[in-house]
């Protein structure tokens, strides 16, 4: 793959605008400040950055974390969402300009908060690092239980869901318990189906489902899952929900709410904000690195492959619009 200089300077700034990181030779080291008060994310446009203490202004096109007086300016046909932390996040539009500054606590009511901005800084310097890693070889496995992938349980009727396949005849699904009994089970011609049996107790479980296709053919995926107990699953579903009104009043791809679901294993509802904030964004390094490690947390190599190839080359084409699509037929 070839970059040209300006994307090779573009790329080294965003990964240290994305991670804790001190680079530099003995003659010369990049020391960013100790805590980031704010992110800027789904770009559009043009939308330049001026660092703090720097007379340099810098185009960008991927979600960066923001530091005290750093400045942001919305350029031609620009527009970004701003999650700053005790303030409620904004949608910034062509003109507009924000110079970053701390906001005193309490927060208001669907404000980003300082957790909130720890927890994504975290999730985002770890998807930096391991976006650089490639997955595990596979054999091309197409046919995936997406539903409660290697997840935790938190609704006590789940709708299971996998790849679609085309021709596919009838869909079998099974759920077992640890002992590997078989303790509910399902047929449908629908790639989806809602639990329908009392709700499960604690412990480990996992499911499978066997595509047969009208041509004789027969694929199969099974994942494992966890459930929990029901005053545990209340307190992360209520932390979910304060997650979800940071971006109550805007339409963005919500930063607070991916890194929730990432600490407490709701992979799809991660890839899903993800994926909807590519679609509006597809240059977005960061969001291509957050979607990879999300594939990862679920063992869905081939998919991160994919999310890692456009990491590393952001270049929208059909191909890349098409991965970012919702499940089709395989």
């Amino acid at each position: 793959m070839k970059m040209t200089a300006s994307k090779i300077a573009l790329l080294i700034f965003t990964l240290l605008r994305t991670s804790d990181f001190t680079a530099g030779t003995k003659s010369e080291t990049v020391n960013l400040p100790a805590e980031p008060i704010a992110v800027v994310t789904d770009i559009s446009g043009v939308v330049k950055l001026k660092p703090a203490h720097e007379n340099k202004t810098k185009t960008i096109d991927s979600t960066m974390l923001l530091y005290e007086d750093d400045e942001v300016v919305m350029g031609k046909n620009g527009g970004a969402a701003l999650f700053q932390v005790n303030l409620v996040a904004e949608r910034l539009k062509e003109s507009d300009k924000r110079t970053i500054k701390p906001a005193s606590p309490p927060p208001p009511k669907g404000a980003f908060t300082r957790e909130q901005m720890i927890q994504y800084k975290q999730l985002v310097g770890r998807a930096s690092r391991n976006a650089k890693v490639k997955s595990p070889a596979t054999k091309g496995h197409k046919f995936t239980a997406l539903s409660l992938r290697f997840g935790l349980l938190l609704d006590p009727r789940p709708i299971l869901a996998w790849t679609p396949v085309r021709g596919a005849r009838t869909y079998v699904i099974k759920l077992y318990n640890n002992l590997n009994d078989v303790i509910w089970s399902k047929t449908t011609p629908d790639s989806w189906v809602t639990y329908d049996a009392p709700a499960l107790v604690s412990g480990d479980y996992k499911w499978d489902v066997t595509a047969q296709t009208v041509d004789g053919k027969t694929l199969y995926d099974v994942t494992p899952f966890t459930a929990i107990a029901t005053e545990r699953a209340e307190q992360i579903r209520s932390e979910l929900q304060l997650a979800r009104e940071v971006t109550e009043n805007i339409d963005s791809v919500n930063l607070a709410y991916v890194a929730v679901c990432l600490e407490y294993k709701q992979y799809r509802s991660a890839e899903e904000d993800l994926k909807r904030g590519l679609r509006r964004s597809p240059s977005d390094r960061v969001l291509w690195a957050l979607l990879a490690e999300t594939y990862q947390a679920m063992q869905r190599w081939d998919d991160r492959e994919m999310a890692r190839k456009f990491w590393s080359n952001p270049t929208s084409t059909t191909k890349l619009q098409g991965f970012l699509l919702d499940e089709k037929p395989r």
